[in-house]
């Protein structure tokens, strides 16, 4: 199984602006590390490779996997909007849609599963041969949890105060305080 980015996110989790607000920076002369800031954070939280296992501002996935499991599927990458499409290979090796199918949420994730009384179409024996593309994310930045938000402008504000000593660890190893505020939104890794 795997997973593959189809759009990445419009947007970063915080703006420009909200880090130098953060940081107490009115002037332009660092906004390019103080960007640079914020992508490595974006990386540190959002996606299959983030710490917190989720998708925070919308993004498209493409969920490839050998064949159906025998009956529901969870998605990776938390909040669930949207399944856009499941297809498959037959046993003829031609690509087909599956038109219809159930999603559901348990607990903050999501989850597809053939219709009452129907069962996943027989696949092509091979290495992706089911796609799942789904939407997943909070939506806009802005609509991201505030304690996921804080942590991320904590992060920033760590890694610029301490430049030298801790740039190989301030996002790798968060203070308690920014522990404490993701720890609700950590996931177990998707396997």
């Amino acid at each position: 199984m795997s997973l593959s980015l189809v759009t990445p996110p419009a947007t970063d989790l915080v703006t420009l602006t909200e880090a130098k607000a953060q940081i107490r920076d009115d002037g332009v002369a660092e906004d390019a590390l103080i960007q640079t800031y914020i992508s490595a954070m974006n990386a540190y939280l959002d996606g299959v490779d983030g710490v917190l296992g989720r998708a925070l501002v919308t993004q498209v996935w493409d969920l490839n996997l050998p064949c159906f499991p025998a009956n529901a599927l969870r998605l990776p990458l938390p909040p669930l909007q949207v399944v856009n499409s499941v297809s498959y290979v037959d046993a003829g090796g031609v690509t087909q849609t599956v038109a219809s199918f159930q999603t559901y949420d348990q607990n903050g994730v999501g989850f597809i599963r053939p219709d009452p009384g129907a069962s996943w179409p027989t696949t092509k024996v091979q290495e992706n041969a089911v796609t799942v593309r789904f939407t997943a994310g909070y939506g806009a930045a802005s609509l991201v949890p505030a304690s996921i938000r804080l942590a991320a402008l904590m992060l920033i504000g760590s890694a610029v105060k301490n430049r030298e000593a801790e740039i190989a660890t301030s996002m790798s190893a968060p203070n308690p305080a920014v522990d404490r505020l993701l720890r609700p939104f950590t996931i177990q890794a998707f396997a």
